[in-house]
């Protein structure tokens, strides 16, 4: 780091969190600098564009929302906290949510910003279960665990009042979407923070998207004072005597580099990489530990399959891999080291919608309209998961039997 460059904190990473912590201590009288490696802000909840339309990335939600004047709620205290103006987000009350469970979805609830919408679908759906509901809902409006740690159980409270376990999981599946969950489960306060976030409280969604968000955040942060260094990473931080004492600087991911986020690396299905090709995702790489904590076979499996497709449809070899490290420096020479490839002439734009075997079969059919060199028939390796079932239409009496009988479901009587 230069010699002549002192800041009172450091802030590695402009994401909407970086850049809100930046406007507060700037407002504190603070020397701050935002050090942040990809080329725009933003971090997770960023935006790209495609056929003159633009798409956020990440969670594009506000949870918390109140209508103007409510006071005491977080998305006031915030606003207040960073001198946002409410009207500088054109925040857009959510038209309503649904949480849906079964083979097709045959058991929903539905939701809004008006808790009374969620409350008459439980005691519609679950009779039994309406007054349970109800004592949770009393417990988060008068909780004292809300930011303390609380390490309890959330499902083990809810068991105490609710006797439905699809209930159950029906309540905390988006709690544990949006707040911070831990295998089958999540912390008592956790759950009552997020209760209160998405149930009592409700989304908004900003008119143009995160867009609006980024661009507020940092015009504020400007106006306080505060400083920033794109496409500048933070190779290892310098402490003694238990203070920070200069960071080490490395250069930013590749302009032309755009990382995703995901909850984990080997949910990762041939449907996913393909969809990300049909939009026109030039090559994709897979960011891996050293050392794994989890089972990596099955995505090694996925490339091992996606790869000869993308070739047998004109896009070339070596479009998907893996890179193993946790060396910063080791992640860039392996992305530069990518060469330059034209992505698909003809880039799509559907929704991937549904299950992942009907979002494979979209994407397969996107991918083949969207392809460089379309074939009808690509080969594939021995064991791969896909193909075709040979029927002997002489001795089939169309009783279906090998329908029910299939243990993946591959197999339907309405094709």
């Amino acid at each position: 780091m230069n010699s002549g460059s002192h800041y009172d904190v450091a802030i590695i990473g402009a994401g909407l969190s970086g850049l809100a912590a930046g406007i507060r201590l700037a407002h504190f009288g603070k020397r701050v600098c935002i050090f942040e490696r990809h080329n725009a802000v933003g971090g997770l909840n960023g935006f790209y564009s495609l056929g003159g339309r633009k798409y956020d990335v990440g969670l594009h939600a506000v949870t918390n929302f109140v209508p103007a004047g409510v006071k005491g709620t977080p998305l006031g205290k915030i606003l207040r906290q960073l001198r946002i103006d409410r009207e500088a987000f054109g925040l857009c009350p959510q038209k309503g949510s649904r949480v849906a469970f079964g083979p097709r979805g045959e058991t929903a609830l539905k939701f809004s910003n008006d808790f009374a919408l969620l409350e008459s679908e439980v005691a519609a759906l679950f009779p039994r279960q309406a007054d349970g509901f109800r004592a949770i809902a009393r417990f988060v409006r008068e909780s004292p665990l809300s930011g303390r740690g609380t390490p309890a159980s959330a499902r083990e409270f809810i068991r105490t009042l609710v006797g439905d376990p699809l209930l159950e999981d029906m309540l905390l599946c988006p709690l544990m979407f949006y707040g911070s969950a831990r295998e089958e489960d999540m912390d008592l306060d956790q759950f009552a923070i997020m209760f209160r976030a998405l149930y009592l409280e409700g989304f908004a969604r900003p008119l143009e998207g995160v867009r609006t968000r980024m661009r507020g955040l940092l015009e504020k942060y400007r106006e306080a004072g505060g400083e920033r260094r794109m496409k500048c990473g933070v190779r290892s931080i310098i402490a003694r005597e238990g203070r920070v004492a200069a960071l080490v600087l490395g250069d930013g991911l590749p302009a032309h580099v755009l990382p995703v986020a995901v909850n984990e690396i080997t949910q990762i299905g041939l449907e996913s990489v393909l969809a990300a090709f049909a939009y026109g995702v030039s090559a994709l790489r897979f960011l891996l530990r050293a050392r794994p904590r989890h089972d990596v076979a099955g995505l090694m499996r996925t490339i091992a399959l996606a790869d000869p497709i993308l070739e047998g449809l004109g896009f070339g070899a070596g479009r998907i891999a893996g890179i193993e490290s946790d060396d910063p420096d080791h992640l860039l020479a392996a992305l530069r080291a990518i060469p330059l490839m034209p992505p698909a002439p003809r880039p799509a734009s559907f929704r991937p919608l549904g299950k992942k075997r009907d979002v494979l079969r979209f994407a397969l059919s996107e991918l083949h309209r969207a392809a460089p060199a379309p074939v009808d028939i690509v080969a594939l390796p021995q064991g791969a998961p896909l193909g075709a079932v040979e029927i002997d239409v002489g001795g089939c009496t169309l009783c279906l039997s090998c329908v029910s009988a299939c243990p993946t479901g591959a197999l339907r009587d309405d094709p």
